[in-house]
């Protein structure tokens, strides 16, 4: 139970953290029209799956110990 609550935490925080980003992004180049985002354009995705990992590491670690 206490990895799944960490897996759901985590995923939330991804999935904000990244619309963080894509509104930023946005943001910053409203005066050159309507841009495409990159979201997973060239090794981006690369960096979220990596990051997504160490995060779900970190969170069952540490559900692990808090549970």
């Amino acid at each position: 139970m206490a990895g799944v609550v960490a897996f759901i935490a985590v995923v939330g925080m991804v999935l904000l953290i990244n619309q963080a980003y894509v509104l930023w992004y946005v943001t910053r180049h409203e005066t050159e029209g309507a841009p495409d985002v990159p979201m997973f354009t060239h090794l981006r995705w690369i960096k979220w799956a990596v990051f997504t990992v160490v995060m779900l590491t970190i969170g069952a670690t540490g559900a692990e110990f808090i549970f």
